[in-house]
């Protein structure tokens, strides 16, 4: 199904205040990450997504999701 640009942009702004207020609620760090992945592959159209966290004691990136 096809949305115009306004429903388009609805959904946008729903996904961002999902995301936001789950922010500030969901206590598993992974599904979190997740979560936030998941909402930025959908708003942005992509196949695939990372997140990158950073190892201070071994000094490199891990990938967390």
């Amino acid at each position: 199904m096809m949305l115009n640009p306004s429903q388009e942009s609805l959904v946008t702004v729903e996904e961002l205040i999902k995301t936001a207020t789950s922010l500030s609620t969901e206590r598993d760090l992974k599904r979190l990450l997740d979560m936030i992945v998941t909402a930025a592959r959908k708003l942005t159209h992509a196949e695939g997504g990372s997140i990158y966290i950073l190892d201070r004691t071994k000094r490199h990136l891990c990938v967390e999701v």
